[in-house]
């Protein structure tokens, strides 16, 4: 087993709750994957074993950044891949 089986970048499960949020379930697979790659190449990783290290180890207003940023960078995403779609 390798470390990186161990590990996740906790920014990758906001970006997706936040683009099923703003999405919902029924949109295009594609679409989302790209929105996501968008999103994340504009935030910072954070690397965590378990979703409770970083609940307990972030102060409160690091936390809100980070959400207010994941909010910002997927709702910038969204509009760029829409108009920069690709033909079919």
């Amino acid at each position: 087993m390798s470390l990186t089986d161990q590990i996740q970048n906790y920014v990758e499960t906001l970006v997706e709750e936040k683009i099923f949020e703003k999405l919902g379930a029924n949109a295009d697979e594609d679409t989302m994957i790209d929105i996501a790659c968008v999103a994340l190449n504009q935030l910072p990783a954070r690397y965590i074993r378990y979703a409770v290290d970083l609940v307990f180890y972030m102060q409160p207003e690091e936390r809100k950044k980070l959400f207010d940023d994941v909010e910002k960078s997927v709702t910038e995403a969204i509009a760029y891949v829409e108009k920069h779609k690709r033909s079919s």
